[in-house]
Formats: C-alpha cells, structure tokens, sequence
C-alpha cells in the first residue's frame, strides 16, 4: 500500500513506459489518485469469471493490483476494484480521488447509497440492491476516510492512459494474470 511505500525497497521502474497522473490527458486531483476497471467474461452466466483492478498513485510511486473472481458479474467487479483500491490507501486523512469508467458505481455511491441506506438497503420499488454485499463494503470503507474519497466517472476505451492500464489489468484478471507491483513515477 502506499502509506508505507517510501520505507520499503522498491522494484526498479519498468521497462514500458508507466502512465502518470501529470499525463496532459489526464485530470489532475491533488492527493491520491486511483483508477479503477472491472471485468468480466461470459457475464451473467453462471460460471462467470471476472477480473478487477486499480492503479493509484501519490505522484511518486504507483501501485498496480488486479485480482479474479468465480461466478462474477461486471457489476460485481466494478464494485470490487473501487473496494480494493480504496483498502490500499493506509492513510485515511488524505484526499482521494477514484476514476471509473462505470455509471453503476458513481452513480450508486454518490446519489444512490444514502438513499438506500435510509430506505434498509431497498431500491425506490422497494426491492432489495443488487451486490447488497459489496455496497455495504464499500459504504464502510468510504467511511473511514476523514475527507469522503471523490469518486468521478471517465469514459472508457477513450485514450486515458491511466484508464486503459487499469481495463488491461483488469481484462488480465479475468484470465488469471494478476498482478500487484510498485513503480517509482515521479
């Protein structure tokens, strides 16, 4: 995680170049950046499997994780990667903000959660939320931030090199090639 990057040995940088946060094409938020993606291949049958990943940064190290999944959904996945990515950050204190290319996750953590919440997890129609396990995890570690972690929308597939690293990885995930690596950036 990388509260505790600057006192651990780092990995030597990667031959590839690595995408940055001070990339033009790329927003730059202050604090810690995290792109997120999931994946899925045969989604919505049962035996599913899916990928998800992040990628955050500080601006001097970057830190690379994906991770697989049986009977997933790309929903599910979406929801893992943000879940993920937001437990690597060590110190809660600082501002985060969280890239994803999925409506289904902003929109379900900045206008849809609360009102869930206050309705016993239930939808307008009275239904139960779907992936009810991973709100509430994410719910809880949003919590646990001094400053609620931003979470913002980009789209997909359009250029982003911080975006389209996180989809590979994730794409990866789905295959069973993970990854968790650490890059000095800056």
């Amino acid at each position: 995680a990388i509260g505790n990057l600057l006192s651990q040995p780092q990995p030597s940088p990667s031959p590839s170049p690595i995408p940055q946060p001070n990339d033009s094409t790329i927003e730059q938020p202050s604090g810690i950046i995290i792109y997120t993606d999931g994946s899925c291949n045969g989604n919505g049958k049962a035996d599913a499997t899916g990928g998800w990943a992040y990628v955050l940064t500080n601006g001097v190290h970057q830190h690379r994780k994906s991770g697989q999944e049986e009977a997933a959904t790309s929903n599910r996945m979406e929801l893992q990667a943000a879940i993920e990515g937001l437990l690597a950050v060590e110190d809660k204190s600082q501002q985060v903000t969280l890239f994803t290319d999925s409506k289904y996750l902003q929109n379900g953590a900045n206008e849809w959660m609360d009102d869930w919440k206050n309705r016993g997890w239930k939808t307008k129609a009275k239904k139960p939320v779907q992936n009810l396990d991973l709100w509430r995890n994410l719910d809880n570690e949003l919590s646990l931030f001094t400053h609620r972690p931003i979470i913002k929308w980009v789209r997909s597939h359009n250029g982003n090199p911080m975006n389209e690293l996180a989809d590979r990885l994730a794409e990866s995930g789905c295959r069973g090639m993970l990854v968790d690596e650490v890059d000095i950036v800056g």
